[in-house]
């Protein structure tokens, strides 16, 4: 009976999953370190060769601050290199859900969804340390053996600060990649999803803030554009903030608030990864509330910045230019967003009862706000 219950319970663990999962994404860790050494690892050797020939010229040099400011240039780009990283693991891991017969066969296996999810997950996160690694550890000694010591450990602490930052950014970007994939059903639109969650609400504030500011003078844009307000809605910004301060200040509290961002993307994920349905594995976006919400938050986004962009860049007339730009940006947003959420050119005026109403809010406000006709602003 006991052994019985062994075999039942070793049958239906995630291991055998994980070493599967492990043993056949190891391109992934190949691919990884290929980007670190093309750019991390060469440009490191160029830096070296530049640094050693200025020195050789100038000698009155201060070589010290010179190579402690340059080889920060690799560390910089290391930052780079895990955000490509989190873009690629983002596209790959669950891939599965993208066509029917996979995820149908995914979802047959004796696991749960969120255990498979997190075996994809992991495998990704260890590709991704052992390139950060290798990707930081050859170049510092490359520039041990190759540059002059003192001026190598004057740099290593923002060179090793950097190396943690690129930890924050993994796993960030990963974390909305997941979360993306959860609410998509195909590779393409889970990266358009991506860049929509992290840029509409800003683009949005932004857009608001500068029309009103055209309903009334009395209103300063600055004031409410600074990068203290713009750094806590544009997760970007707060990240470079973070890594600025971390460098700076040895402060990292601002850096660690993406970590909230993190783990509620997970979490989005883990969830939606749970409750999909299978059959909509290969459309654009799973969830139908998620499909209006996200097209009409282009459409609303996009007439405002053509009334914007009418009115203060092009300088025309200000009644007839915010609402001819809302027509133009509305109109041209909403025939390009069907076609990609429904991929066919013949479904670009579906939805024209939605969009109408939309349309009309969006005229009520530019009355209200940047025409301040009832003294709103």
């Amino acid at each position: 009976m006991s052994s019985t219950k062994k075999l039942s319970a070793d049958k239906y663990s995630a291991m055998p999953f994980f070493r599967f999962s492990l043993r056949h994404n190891l391109q992934h860790l190949a691919l990884y370190l290929v980007i670190a050494v093309l750019l991390m690892v060469l440009p490191t050797m160029i830096i070296i060769d530049d640094l050693n020939d200025r020195i050789m010229r100038n000698y009155d040099l201060n070589y010290v601050e010179v190579v402690a400011s340059d080889i920060i240039i690799t560390a910089g780009l290391g930052v780079l290199v895990s955000g490509i990283i989190a873009l690629l693991s983002g596209m790959s891991t669950v891939s599965y859900v993208n066509s029917k017969t996979s995820v149908g066969c995914f979802h047959s296996f004796p696991l749960k969804r969120e255990v498979i999810l997190g075996c994809e997950a992991l495998t990704r996160v260890i590709c991704f340390a052992g390139t950060m690694i290798f990707g930081y550890t050859v170049p510092y000694m490359i520039m041990l053996a190759l540059l002059p010591e003192d001026g190598v450990a004057a740099g290593s602490k923002d060179y090793w600060l950097l190396a943690l930052s690129s930890v924050f950014v993994f796993l960030t970007v990963y974390s909305l990649m997941l979360f993306s994939a959860g609410l998509t059903g195909n590779a393409v639109t889970r990266l358009l999803i991506a860049g929509l969650i992290v840029c509409l609400p800003v683009a949005l504030y932004v857009l608001i803030v500068a029309l009103a500011c055209m309903g009334s003078p009395r209103l300063y844009d600055g004031y409410y554009l600074n990068e203290t307000i713009l750094s806590k809605i544009f997760l970007p910004i707060r990240g470079y903030y973070g890594i600025y301060e971390l460098l700076e200040d040895g402060n990292i509290g601002k850096l660690l608030t993406t970590l909230i961002d993190t783990a509620f993307y997970t979490a989005g994920a883990v969830l939606l990864q749970k409750y999909r349905k299978s059959e909509h594995s290969g459309t654009s976006i799973i969830w139908k509330p998620v499909f209006v919400i996200v097209k009409l938050a282009v459409v609303v986004v996009c007439a405002l910045f053509g009334s914007w962009f009418f009115t203060a860049a092009m300088g025309m007339n200000e009644t007839m230019s915010l609402f001819f730009g809302a027509v133009i940006g509305g109109v041209i947003s909403f025939i390009v967003s069907n076609c990609i959420l429904y991929r066919s050119s013949h479904a670009m005026f579906r939805g024209l009862k939605s969009f109408g109403i939309t349309m009309a809010a969006i005229f009520v406000f530019i009355v209200a706000v940047p025409m301040n006709a009832f003294g709103l602003v």
